[in-house]
């Protein structure tokens, strides 16, 4: 067995570590971190880290180590969920940058909090109300000047039976599409929600039962039991 070492480093070698994180803390930090592509904060994320690599070979064996960070990112668990479900669908998933190098910018500041979604759908529905009373108020001002004039042949009445009805059309469709939009946007929410309180009561289900685990083969061993210790359960 030989026992020299050689080590192998090229452009193309890297690493990729996968890692969940919980955000807690006292005040504004107790609510979770904002995230690109949610309405939410969220207090449990997934980090993904990808780095350099170089590969030694020694005790007849290959060990991969770890290298210069390049890229860094993190995601929801709804975010995750979605990315590794869609594979070539769509324009892609949403995530939060920290971290570019290799000619990159570095470390990125922290993604803000995003814009309230129902103040967005508010301004929107605002725009187009306005949008289309400029449409009517057209109308009103035709109809104000036929009616000053003392006068109105078919192609006036016409055109304003026209433009009146282009009026009412763009105001109902607009307002219908603007409030579909928002339903669903909020149901999108709703379900990013629910998946995030599954992974959070799932993680946690866990953490206890584990811990549960661990006290009772205490208490029937009568020593300590280290989490990673190898030991048969008789069920029965």
């Amino acid at each position: 067995m030989s026992r020299e070492e050689t080590v192998q480093k090229h452009p193309a070698m890297g690493l990729v570590v996968i890692s969940k994180t919980s955000h807690g803390g006292t005040g504004r930090a107790s609510r979770g971190v904002p995230l690109f592509g949610s309405d939410l904060r969220h207090t449990e994320t997934v980090s993904i880290t990808v780095m350099e690599s170089s590969v030694s070979r020694s005790l007849s064996n290959d060990w991969h180590h770890q290298g210069r960070r390049l890229l860094e990112l993190r995601m929801s668990t709804a975010q995750w969920a979605q990315m590794v479900s869609s594979f070539g669908n769509g324009n892609g998933t949403p995530v939060t940058l920290e971290y570019i190098t290799r000619d990159g910018p570095g470390r990125i500041e922290p993604y803000p909090d995003p814009p309230s979604k129902i103040e967005q759908f508010e301004q929107e529905v605002e725009a187009s109300v306005a949008s289309n009373t400029d449409r009517l108020k057209d109308v009103h001002a035709e109809i104000a000047r036929l009616i000053g004039s003392g006068k109105a042949g078919k192609r006036d009445l016409e055109a304003l039976h026209r433009n009146l009805g282009l009026a009412i059309s763009a105001n109902a469709s607009s307002a219908t599409f603007v409030v579909e939009q928002h339903k669903e946007r909020m149901e999108q929410t709703v379900a990013e929600a629910k998946i995030e309180v599954e992974a959070y009561v799932t993680e946690t289900l866990g953490r206890l039962g584990r811990r549960a685990l661990l006290e009772q083969l205490q208490d029937r061993q009568g020593e300590p039991v280290l989490p990673g210790d190898g030991f048969d359960i008789e069920i029965g």
